[in-house]
């Protein structure tokens, strides 16, 4: 799932902008959870790496787009930040907080799904590592290197081919956050990596070192369905 923040004084352009990011992953297949602020203090006292993707206005009252930008910089925020401004004059200042793009308001419906296509290979480029969080400390993973995550009362258990690791988190999260990155739900108690997958068979499936994992019996075709489709375009 994509997660998205907009922050923009004109609601009615907000809405706007919301209609035409639907439309877009709509079309494209992306599931995108979307948060409106009308105001920076909103914005600012919400924000953390909770949003992939954040687009700004310009001019946003005391405190202007840029300069918000730099306060999430300086908070190590990495999100793809979209500029979308009815003012020319202050695109160049965008280069000073690593902005990704910056669209006129004018050009918007023009420019506005070939700047997604872009900021959606950035967000996934962005995010080719997975955090465990234990005790503390953080350690980072190659999605790649993950086979499944199995879950266990409050924990999941994340399988790589040579380690295991246990970190406290709900299934259900972590199926929303890696579905758009190759990952697939094929039990209550599974989530798959389906570069690892080598077969389904006889109500399982069965990954590339001989492990095999249950599969929903109600979903099974639809799972198989859906792997077929995902293996055709990688």
């Amino acid at each position: 799932m994509i997660t998205a923040a907009i922050c923009d004084d004109e609601k009615v352009f907000a809405d706007k902008l919301v209609l035409l990011l639907e439309e877009y992953t709509l079309q494209h297949g992306i599931d995108i959870k979307i948060k409106k602020y009308y105001d920076v203090d909103s914005l600012l006292e919400e924000v953390n790496d909770n949003y992939q993707i954040i687009f700004l206005d310009v001019k946003l009252g005391a405190m202007n787009g840029i300069e918000v930008a730099r306060e999430l910089r300086k908070r190590r925020i990495d999100s793809v930040i979209i500029y979308i401004s009815a003012y020319i004059e202050m695109a160049p200042m965008g280069y000073e907080v690593n902005a990704f793009r910056y669209i006129l308001k004018n050009d918007l419906e023009r420019v506005l799904n070939y700047t997604l296509d872009d900021a959606f290979k950035e967000v996934s480029q962005k995010n080719r590592c997975y955090e465990i969080k234990t005790q503390g400390k953080s350690e980072f993973i190659e999605l790649e290197k993950i086979m499944y995550f199995t879950s266990f009362k409050r924990y999941v258990e994340i399988y790589t081919e040579d380690k295991v690791y246990k970190q406290y988190r709900k299934i259900s999260d972590l199926e929303l956050e890696l579905e758009t990155r190759g990952f697939i739900r094929t039990h209550k108690s599974y989530l798959v990596n389906m570069q690892y997958i080598e077969f389904f068979k006889n109500r399982e499936i069965c990954l590339k070192n001989g492990t095999a994992l249950p599969c929903s019996k109600t979903d099974y075709q639809k799972l198989k369905q859906k792997y077929i489709l995902w293996k055709g375009k990688n």
